[in-house]
């Protein structure tokens, strides 16, 4: 394995520096660092990387553990969806091979280099001799799509802030032939999912943008330029669905009835199976726009002066000041709560800007 640091994809001289300062220097010492979602938090805090990347880059350090593959190969595999070496056991190794070949042929700036049938299992082999096994973020997991043979029929793959994954094709249960009896999902489900999608990759926009200006400030020469960070939005998203759908009712442990629209993407697949013609297909229109936030989230907030208040007033006062008490602390002999109370200290001074929901603690003693 290649101990460099900067030899794992996204990692330059700069973060790897900023690594090094926290005792860093090579790549089984980032995966000492990162292996488990706590350690890359603290991680991301000590050092002010993005913890996204951290996790991207923790990703592709551990399949570097296995001698036969280069950061690409390694860029490549988390690109499609793999996380870890010990998902080799669960996937299957030609529908691997298929999803990198396409990404290599459809993805801009990819590597071209697609690893054979043989070289795959190879890395599977080795696999499970790795000496640092990582933990993943609770959420992320190995798409269904990867371990069934013939799953992949085509579509998008990519790789995303937490953890590149792919595009969707449905999955389920096998038949006798080979097939999928599930072809259907939830729309509401689907909907959900799209606008997830669509919230993520702004959020990622975002956190791509801070950690670009980051580095600006970070660097001397660049920050007396005046050099700022691009940001980037998503005006609207409009998308148009070519399905079929069917209604299903199911019964609930109480007893209720619960009706349920399911879709399926009328394609290939999907075609050949059920034995329909595109025009039997519906369409859906689903336009995702955004709009300004309520008020109370987006105008600035001043803490209020509550010294000398009752406990039971500034309660009041700064609840409907959009603020929360995290602690109350009583002095000696001080009653709890009523309007025997008064506030000696705040830990907000009046008239600071915050935010809606920061946290203020008070000091309460006995009112004379």
């Amino acid at each position: 394995m290649a101990e460099k640091l900067e030899s794992i994809k996204g990692i330059g001289t700069k973060i790897a520096k900023k690594f090094s300062e926290f005792g860093i220097n090579t790549i089984s010492d980032f995966l000492e660092k990162t292996s488990t979602e706590a350690k890359r938090k603290e991680l991301a805090k000590k050092t002010g990387v993005n913890q996204r990347n951290i996790y991207l880059w923790t990703k592709q350090a551990s399949f570097m553990q296995i001698p036969e593959i280069d950061s690409d190969d390694a860029s490549l595999l988390v690109s499609v969806g793999l996380n870890s070496p010990s998902d080799f056991q669960e996937t299957d190794i030609n529908t691997v091979e298929k999803m990198v070949r396409e990404y290599n042929e459809n993805t801009f700036g990819a590597e071209k280099r697609t690893p054979s049938v043989r070289e795959l299992n190879n890395w599977k082999k080795t696999a499970n001799k790795v000496p640092i096994k990582i933990v993943l973020d609770k959420n992320d997991k190995l798409s269904d799509v990867l371990k069934i043979p013939g799953a992949w029929t085509g579509g998008s793959t990519g790789s995303g802030g937490t953890g590149g994954g792919v595009g969707g094709t449905t999955s389920g249960e096998g038949n006798d032939s080979g097939g999928y009896n599930h072809f259907f999902d939830d729309m509401a489900e689907v909907i959900v999912k799209l606008g997830t999608g669509i919230a993520e990759a702004q959020q990622e926009l975002d956190a791509q943008a801070i950690e670009t200006q980051k580095q600006i400030n970070d660097d001397d020469e660049l920050r007396s330029t005046g050099l700022m960070a691009n940001w980037y939005t998503i005006p609207e998203v409009s998308l148009n669905l070519k399905m079929n759908y069917a209604m299903t009712k199911e019964n609930s442990s109480s007893g209720q009835a619960k009706r349920r629209v399911m879709i399926s993407p009328m394609n290939a697949r999907y075609q050949n199976y059920f034995k329909v013609s595109e025009s039997m297909q519906s369409e859906l229109n689903l336009k995702f726009v955004p709009i300004p936030p309520p008020s109370k989230f987006s105008q600035p907030i001043y803490v209020p002066d509550v010294l000398g208040e009752t406990l039971e007033e500034a309660r009041k006062i700064l609840s409907s000041a959009g603020l929360v008490i995290r602690n109350e602390e009583y002095v000696s002999q001080a009653p709890s709560g009523g309007k025997a109370t008064e506030i000696k200290e705040q830990s907000l001074v009046p008239g600071e800007e915050v935010r809606f929901n920061d946290k203020i603690d008070l000091v309460i003693k006995k009112k004379k």
